[in-house]
């Protein structure tokens, strides 16, 4: 089903952790709300697990609506 929606095969469960992490980030919600809701180690991964392209996250996570 993901497939037909044009998620990739290669895409992980942490893909999606990752995907929501840096939409969140993209939307505004600033990282000390989304370190403890992602249940990342540390405030360092929340950011070092935030992708900076504008729409890496958004994309994966659209699509994942389509599922």
């Amino acid at each position: 089903m993901c497939v037909e929606a044009g998620i990739s095969t290669h895409s992980t469960p942490h893909s999606l952790r990752i995907g929501g992490n840096s939409g969140a980030a993209a939307n505004g919600v600033p990282a000390d709300v989304r370190w403890p809701h992602g249940r990342w180690l540390s405030p360092s991964m929340v950011d070092l697990c935030t992708w900076r392209a504008p729409d890496a996250g958004i994309n994966l996570t659209r699509r994942m609506a389509e599922c």
